[in-house]
């Protein structure tokens, strides 16, 4: 490392003592580089042979990791600077502050001087470090007379024999490597400031839709309430009806009522006065309890004239068996009935919502 050199990293790391290094390693080279068909070859051959103190380099000569201590830009005079020839400027001269730009082929073409100006005008339009670029006009290779770059070789003698040259190369390399380093924590603190938007977003959108869950599934209870307290109601009045006791259909609740039937409380009187013969131990019903003869029975079961069939009087029994299970049976199926739609509504409610 060279004095200007150490020079240059002291500045730096007086900023901060973490940064030791460019990332770059100097080379003492001159690279001739430009767009294809600029005449970069035949340029290169005759700055060989007029400065064989200097080396002079290709741009496939050179690694990624090497900088050159001099940049030598070559370009056709037959037409101003494109975009891409910008772009290639940029990246052969990324680490390295010295640069000459040399308008080539200029024997053939008259109007060299106004391609020349056109070209210091857009390439300092571009960055301020290309503001002081010396541009210079050259002919390699003339169809007729000697190869005229006297004008390029002083420049470049002059410029490499600047003492503060490998310490502008050195401070250009570090600016390069700061931009860097900032470039990763701009990049880095987006992608973090993006990654807490989405989540957020996310968080946002999953409470939303459970608010939403919540609401369908309170509504769907709500929907389902009336029927539930209906059900409810029936099992009641068929638990409160005594045995034997016949069913009518103004003991039946209306679907949607809310209002008791009105001989629901005569009914209820009724069967508390049973139940509490029946823990008194007397006989449960109001209604006379008909004798049986035994001559009619074994007369029935006889088949003879004059006495009920058998078969029909078990018939009758039945019925009435059935008369007294009726209001139960009506009441338990109401009731499976209600919890078995209520299930199923709420299941599509949630169903519907989770996949929306």
């Amino acid at each position: 490392m060279t004095q200007p050199e150490a020079a240059a990293d002291a500045l730096v790391a007086a900023i901060d003592t973490g940064l030791s290094s460019p990332g770059v390693e100097r080379r003492d080279v001159v690279l001739v580089t430009g767009p294809w068909l600029a005449g970069t070859s035949s340029l290169i051959a005759v700055l060989r042979e007029r400065m064989p103190e200097r080396t002079f380099v290709e741009a496939d000569e050179l690694s990624a990791a090497h900088a050159p201590t001099a940049v030598v830009f070559v370009v056709s005079a037959i037409t101003p600077l494109t975009e891409s020839d910008c772009a290639l400027v940029d990246l052969a001269a990324n680490y390295t502050d010295l640069i000459i730009g040399v308008v080539a082929k200029i024997d053939a073409h008259r109007n060299w001087r106004e391609v020349l100006a056109a070209d210091r005008a857009q390439l300092a339009a571009r960055a301020p470090r290309y503001e002081h670029v010396q541009w210079v006009g050259a002919a390699a290779a003339p169809d007729l007379g000697e190869p005229r770059v006297d004008e390029l070789v002083g420049a470049l003698r002059q410029r490499l024999a600047d003492p503060d040259v490998q310490r502008r190369n050195r401070l250009r390399a570090w600016e390069v490597r700061l931009h860097n380093v900032i470039a990763r924590y701009q990049a880095e603190a987006a992608g973090s400031d993006r990654q807490a938007r989405v989540a957020a977003e996310d968080a946002a959108e999953v409470e939303r839709r459970d608010v939403e869950l919540a609401g369908d599934v309170l509504q769907a209870i709500a929907l389902a309430e009336p029927l539930v307290e209906e059900g409810l109601r029936v099992v009641h009045i068929a638990a409160a009806r005594p045995r034997g006791f016949p069913v009518d259909a103004a003991a039946r609740p209306a679907r949607g009522a809310h209002d008791i039937p009105q001989n629901l409380q005569q009914r209820l009187l009724q069967g508390e006065r049973i139940r509490r013969r029946r823990s008194a131990g007397e006989p449960a019903h109001e209604r006379p309890v008909p004798e049986v003869d035994p001559r009619q029975v074994a007369a029935e079961e006889r088949g003879e004239q004059g006495g009920r069939p058998f078969l029909r009087r078990r018939i009758e029994a039945g019925h009435h068996v059935e008369q007294h299970l009726a209001p139960h049976r009506q009441g338990a199926a109401m009731v499976v009935a209600i919890w078995v739609g209520v299930g199923i509504a709420v299941s599509w409610w949630l169903s519907a919502r989770i996949d929306g």
